[in-house]
């Protein structure tokens, strides 16, 4: 009796013992996540360590990362990434207001972007199009423009006004000058002084405006033609230097205490003057090979271009001639006779161009965007 007694406690121990087991087995089957296998508690371990792997190295570009989250259920990915941020945002509260260089610190650091974070790409960043591409380059024509024509209306004022104070100018020094006879020269400078000192104003206004005219040619044909238009400027600005010592003349010959003194100075005003004005004929020459109208109207362009050469081809001839044949003054008189008209249509024709249409060439071009 006591012996079935022992036998029936132990199968129900038993029956207990395998009921327990395959309750508890069968909670863990259905657990999301968890597989059993035969090593049942290795195997759960190493899943949890290799889930929280996973979490915390979130990587979006690789196709493996992927692959191993779609393992684990989503539940536990929201669970797990939620609390370490939770972790981390208190973490970084405490820290920051220890410290507030370290507050800084972590804010430096946390608004770089991370290297593996894809970058998003803005669908409505404006890329550069056609039309303001046009429009950079109507502004940089229309500031071209405006800069050659400044330069034009430079250059064609300073003609006109150096051709005005030369007819006033010249005049007066003619009156007063005798070549024969210093003794007349020098009555004539005190009978005329107030006269002979407004002529000498007048070319100090010629030499400023030569020296303007020289630079504003230079910047003018800079960019179309570099090398013809060094070689304009230089020669208009060593005229200017030499119409500056001939002015030294003028007023050693305004000061002069005696006749020969007096007379002297203004024969050599006259004899550099002459000198310099070799120079501007070859640089009008130059100028008529850099002049180009850019208009429709190309006999224009022909007849100012003809005009500047012919003109500086005068003042060549003429004053060379002065100079190698100074008792035949006839043979520069008939030259000049010959070349007057394109001396004085030349440079004034270059002059009117320049104030009325000098400059325009790059708004034409402007108007085709």
């Amino acid at each position: 009796m006591k012996r079935l007694h022992f036998i029936g406690c132990t199968i129900l121990v038993l029956i207990s013992t395998v009921l327990l087991a395959s309750c508890t087995l069968h909670k863990r089957v259905h657990r999301p996540g968890y597989h059993i296998s035969n090593s049942f508690k290795g195997k759960v371990f190493s899943t949890k360590k290799k889930e929280k792997e996973l979490v915390l190295n979130l990587d979006y570009n690789t196709d493996t990362t992927l692959q191993s989250l779609s393992q684990i259920p989503h539940d536990r990915i929201s669970r797990e990434y939620n609390a370490l941020e939770k972790n981390n945002s208190s973490t970084q509260s405490r820290t920051t207001k220890k410290s507030p260089t370290l507050k800084n610190s972590v804010g430096r650091i946390n608004s770089t972007p991370e290297k593996n974070t894809p970058k998003k790409i803005s669908l409505n960043s404006k890329q550069p199009t056609k039309k303001s591409t046009q429009t950079e380059d109507l502004k940089t024509a229309k500031t071209k423009t405006n800069n050659a024509r400044k330069l034009a209306i430079i250059i064609g004022l300073s003609l006109l006004l150096m051709a005005i104070l030369a007819g006033l100018s010249v005049p007066i020094l003619n009156k007063v000058f005798s070549p024969t006879s210093p003794l007349t020269t020098f009555t004539q400078i005190g009978v005329n002084k107030s006269s002979f000192l407004g002529s000498l104003f007048g070319w100090i206004g010629i030499f400023l405006l030569d020296l303007l005219v020289a630079w504003g040619v230079f910047k003018y044909y800079q960019k179309s033609d570099e090398g013809k238009a060094k070689i304009s400027g230089l020669l208009r600005l060593i005229y200017s230097l030499v119409l500056g010592v001939a002015i030294l003349q003028l007023f050693r010959s305004y000061s002069a205490g005696t006749a020969l003194l007096a007379h002297q100075s203004l024969s050599s005003f006259f004899t550099l003057w002459n000198a310099g004005l070799i120079v501007i004929g070859i640089h009008l020459m130059v100028l008529a090979f850099l002049f180009k109208a850019d208009t429709s109207k190309k006999w224009l362009n022909i007849a100012l271009s003809i005009a500047l050469f012919l003109g500086g081809l005068g003042y060549v001839l003429q004053y060379a001639t002065y100079f190698l044949f100074p008792q035949q003054l006839i043979i520069s008189t008939t030259i000049e006779s010959l070349f007057i008209v394109f001396m004085i249509l030349g440079e004034i024709g270059f002059a009117l161009w320049m104030l009325v249409k000098g400059g325009k060439s790059v708004e034409s071009v402007s108007r085709e965007y």
